[in-house]
């Protein structure tokens, strides 16, 4: 990776003290809720199930009563005990687009990125889970430690932030390498504006979509990018080859981009359906603990 500069002055943490005690507040139910929400139920071509839970077993002394499922004891008047894969405990990896058209924005993507990835590996490491961050960028993949448990907790943030960052957008070569690597996660999930294209991204999806048995998209969107652009004279640049473009917009072109973008955003979540891999919509302006609470939700699992 060329430069491990964050794009965009950080302006606050990754993980600011707020955010973990947030976390670490939540019951073990919710954290696994937070996690299924990103695992989802696969589907398309990949079939399988979500991370949910992988089956029973009779409840022994000194297991956790929040793994208790109440439900099968109304019924049959036994304590069993959810289990998921390997006793609950994941491998999560966290793929960070870290190409230069993530550093546009006000809030740069990259950063909000990075932080979304911070949060959810911080759930994954108070589950006991493993969880190791990479960054994508220039057909690379670049891994960070992998970090296992909530003692990791306080060096999570400063895995991500250490992480380099590179040019161009080559997902796909990137995602392949990150496959080359013979990383064994149970959940991958990429943090990317989805900005290549379509079927650059098609291909990006189905190499994600065999990384791992469960996998997940969070599509980080500024509003700066969705938002209907002012009228009159504006200068394009491309973050990436550094290009410059000059237009006059018209009220009827502007709106007609606010529509195209639409578009776009709608492609990006029926590629992923395509692939068997979960969309999760990540506007720069969204709170982070609201994104992980309304992945929860849209999966049909308790709000946290």
């Amino acid at each position: 990776m060329p430069d491990s500069s964050d794009a965009g002055a950080p302006d606050e943490p990754l993980l600011d003290a707020d955010t973990v005690r947030a976390l670490e507040r939540l019951s073990l139910v919710s954290l696994d809720a937070v996690v299924a929400g990103f695992a989802g139920q696969r589907a398309g071509r990949a079939g399988g199930t979500g991370l949910e839970f992988a089956d029973y077993r009779p409840y022994a002394v000194g297991d956790d009563l929040r793994r208790i499922d109440w439900n099968v004891f109304v019924r049959l008047r036994e304590l069993l005990v959810k289990l998921g894969p390997e006793e609950g405990h994941i491998e999560i990896d966290l793929l960070i687009d870290s190409s230069g058209s993530m550093g546009v924005g006000p809030q740069s993507k990259l950063r909000y990125a990075r932080r979304v990835a911070a949060a959810l590996g911080a759930v994954g490491l108070l589950r006991a889970d493993a969880v190791r961050a990479w960054a994508l960028s220039d057909g690379e993949a670049e891994p960070g430690a992998r970090l296992d448990g909530r003692p990791m907790l306080a060096l999570l943030e400063r895995e991500i932030d250490r992480l380099g960052t590179g040019r161009a957008t080559d997902l796909p070569a990137s995602l392949h390498s990150y496959r080359g690597t013979g990383a064994a996660a149970d959940l991958a999930v990429l943090l990317s504006d989805a900005l290549v294209r379509p079927a650059s991204l098609a291909q990006a999806l189905d190499e994600l979509a065999s990384a791992a048995p469960s996998t997940a998209l969070v599509h980080v969107i500024d509003g700066a990018d969705a938002a209907r652009p002012p009228g009159g004279a504006v200068v394009l640049r491309d973050r990436e080859t550094g290009r410059r473009l000059e237009l006059a917009l018209t009220p009827s072109v502007s709106a007609a981009y606010e529509e195209r973008f639409e578009r776009f955003r709608s492609a990006v979540e029926g590629a992923c359906a395509d692939a068997g891999v979960r969309y999760v919509p990540a506007p720069t302006d969204a709170s982070v603990l609201d994104l992980l609470s309304e992945s929860a939700r849209l999966a049909g699992l308790v709000r946290v």
